[in-house]
């Protein structure tokens, strides 16, 4: 319900059409976010069909349900089990997330993120990944995944977290970019 008391970016909207199926699990389709990048939710994250279909190398689940073990022989995975509510700490599993995702690029690979439903923890890995790596701000990120898949809802704690993640890795930019400018001189 939009009660215009929040922002649009912390509102959870998803609408009765988002769903593809009658059951509890969202049946979204995937999301190529960039060439070497998805975003699915744990329909994708369970098929080996979709790892060979799109060459996926990586597969980072951000849920608590472990990876399928036929997934697990076919490609390289890495589990990242956050709960998705006001309790977990995002922020301490961010660099090793997003230094799995960057492997994959780095080594041609492909690279597939996903929660159960791909729409909340999954898509707050990304945004950091988008912040940190490809040099977004958090809020043209959001709006780059939200063009790309507009049902994305991430909680309102990982957002706070994120916010706080921006400005870390901001400050560590002008830290760097200083640092870069007294070696010249």
């Amino acid at each position: 319900v939009d009660d215009g008391t929040q922002p649009r970016c912390l509102q959870r909207i998803l609408h009765p059409s988002d769903l593809l199926s009658h059951n509890t699990e969202l049946q979204l389709a995937y999301t190529k976010v960039f060439s070497y990048l998805y975003l699915g939710n744990s329909r994708q994250g369970r098929s080996s069909e979709f790892m060979t279909q799109h060459g996926i190398t990586h597969v980072l689940n951000v849920s608590e349900e472990p990876c399928a073990s036929s997934v697990y022989l076919r490609v390289k995975c890495m589990q990242v089990p956050l709960i998705d509510g006001p309790a977990h700490d995002l922020l301490s599993i961010l660099p090793p997330a997003i230094q799995f995702v960057e492997e994959a690029r780095l080594k041609g690979g492909r690279a597939l993120v996903y929660c159960t439903n791909g729409l909340s923890r999954s898509v707050a890995v990304l945004l950091a990944y988008m912040v940190s790596t490809r040099k977004y701000s958090l809020s043209s990120a959001y709006r780059t995944l939200q063009t790309l898949r507009p049902t994305i809802a991430p909680h309102v704690c990982f957002l706070t977290q994120l916010v706080e993640y921006e400005a870390l890795v901001h400050q560590a930019f002008q830290h760097a970019r200083r640092r870069t400018r007294s070696a010249n001189v």
